[in-house]
C-alpha cells in the first residue's frame, strides 16, 4: 500500500492563487458540476473518439463542456475541472473555436495552456490546504486520499508530487 511522505516541491503559485477563492468556497469533495453550472456552462456527456476526454466550446446558445461518457467518474471529474480551467484562464483564446483535450498526450507534448488547465483542475479538486490537512491528520494512503477527493489514484500521486510529497510502496 502506497503512503505519502513530505518532500520539497510546490505548485505554480499563479494557478494556486486563481483557484484559491473557488476551492475555499467548496467542500471536499468539490461538487464540480454545481460549480460549473454557476458559470452558466452546460455539461454534455457524449460518445467521443478513443483517447478524447473532453472539450470546451462556445456555441450560439452559450458555453458547453463535453465529457466522454465512457470515462470513469473520477476521469470525468478531472476533465470537468480541467475544462473549467480553460474557461476561466483561456476563454479569450477559444471564443470562436472548440478546444479538445486528449488523454493520450505525453507530458512533453503538453502546451503551457494544457499544463495550466491541469494545475487548475488539481488545485480545485485537491486543494493544497485540505490535502496537507488530511496527511497531517493521518490520511496518508493514496487510495484513501483518492476516495476523500473522489479522484483517481494517479491524480493523487501527481498532486502529491507537485506539492512536494513522495510516495513509498
Amino acid at each position: 500500500m502506497a503512503i505519502i511522505y513530505p518532500k520539497e516541491k510546490r505548485l505554480d503559485e499563479n494557478i494556486e492563487i486563481k483557484v484559491q477563492r473557488l476551492s475555499e468556497l467548496s467542500s471536499v469533495p468539490v461538487d464540480i458540476k454545481k460549480l460549473i453550472e454557476k458559470y452558466n456552462i452546460s455539461i454534455i456527456e457524449e460518445e467521443m473518439e478513443y483517447g478524447m476526454s473532453g472539450y470546451i466550446e462556445k456555441r450560439a446558445d452559450g458555453w458547453k463542456i463535453g465529457v466522454n461518457k465512457y470515462d470513469s467518474p473520477t476521469r470525468k471529474r478531472f476533465t470537468l475541472a480541467h475544462e473549467l480551467g480553460h474557461y476561466l484562464l483561456h476563454r479569450d483564446k477559444i471564443i470562436n473555436s472548440r478546444h479538445e483535450d486528449h488523454i493520450l498526450l505525453r507530458d512533453n507534448e503538453y502546451t503551457p495552456i494544457e499544463r495550466e488547465a491541469n494545475e487548475f483542475a488539481a488545485e480545485l479538486l485537491m486543494p493544497e490546504k485540505q490535502f496537507r490537512g488530511f496527511i497531517t491528520n493521518g490520511v496518508k494512503k493514496i487510495k484513501d486520499l483518492a476516495e476523500k477527493f473522489q479522484v483517481s489514484v494517479s491524480a493523487i500521486k501527481y498532486r502529491a508530487y507537485k506539492l512536494g510529497y513522495k510516495s513509498s510502496v
